[in-house]
């Protein structure tokens, strides 16, 4: 899976949890959760929406760091599929999952 931009660009660090939302899109951007989730023989959509249920009734997570990263790029790219204008609310409903997925990403990287 790819972990930065395409054509050489140094990737931008790992955010903190509670990073500005800048860096964690800046972030996310960088990995493909689509090409992830095909990896797994998932589709993208399908496969956030259960992690995000998951998530939001158990507190669970994958364990492995780049499905953690393709559930924060899919997440992110979630806001864009449902935004048409301010984001701000999207943002803040998905901040504890991005947080989450940050603060696992950080412990183990």
């Amino acid at each position: 899976m790819a972990r930065h931009a395409p054509g050489g660009d140094e990737p931008p660090p790992l955010p903190r949890p509670g990073a500005p939302w800048a860096q964690v899109e800046a972030f996310a951007g960088t990995v493909d959760g689509y090409a992830y989730a095909e990896s797994i023989g998932e589709e993208g959509p399908p496969w956030f929406e259960s992690w995000w249920a998951r998530f939001n009734d158990e507190g669970a997570l994958p364990a492995d760091s780049d499905a953690l990263r393709a559930l924060l790029a899919l997440a992110v790219r979630r806001i864009r599929w449902l935004s048409w204008g301010d984001t701000s609310a999207l943002v803040a409903a998905t901040r504890p999952l991005a947080d989450a997925i940050l603060a696992r990403l950080n412990a183990t990287e």
